[in-house]
């Protein structure tokens, strides 16, 4: 597992270097979270991370070019620091405001694990009506399912719960 979503966008071509040379399965902070949302068929996404502007628009290239269409939220981190220790209560907050200010999208992607909504995310799903992803949890889905593995964890996502076939993107 390769986690860290700046890791992936500094490296170009990270995906395939470690396809050739591993044997084994092996899975990156955005494949695994891009490959969630394809599980779902998921495309138009609002996206929520603790990053700067830079790092943002590496982001944002990066998952375009996979095809989805990316609206990115406003956080105002000018520093993946300022973002951690974050009450679950103000990640919520902060995806409720990017909620409102946005309009149709399918999904909301949570990329960077600092900014962390697992323990609320059965309540985002519920409130605002589509799935969300989180990096973590979705390279967990994806590395357990490349080795036939499926679980069912309650109350922390649809992704969690339903364990959706892996088929990556």
């Amino acid at each position: 597992m390769v986690p860290g979503a700046p890791v992936e966008v500094h490296n170009p071509g990270l995906n395939q270097a470690l396809a050739q040379s591993l044997s084994i399965p092996f899975t990156t902070a955005l494949s695994a979270g891009v490959s969630a949302l394809a599980a779902y068929g998921l495309t138009r996404v609002l996206l929520m991370t603790p990053f700067d502007q830079g790092m943002n628009n590496l982001i944002v290239e990066h998952l375009e070019r996979t095809g989805l269409e990316i609206l990115l939220a406003d956080s105002g981190f000018a520093s993946e620091q300022q973002a951690v220790d974050l009450e679950t209560d103000v990640v919520y907050q902060l995806t409720r405001k990017a909620v409102r200010s946005h309009q149709g999208f399918d999904a909301i992607y949570f990329q960077g694990a600092v900014l962390d909504p697992l323990d609320v995310i059965d309540e985002m799903e519920a409130e605002f009506g589509v799935p969300v992803i989180a990096s973590n949890p979705a390279m967990l889905w994806s590395i357990a399912s490349q080795i036939g593995k499926r679980y069912e964890i309650s109350h922390k996502g649809l992704l969690m719960k339903e364990w959706p076939a892996f088929n990556p993107k």
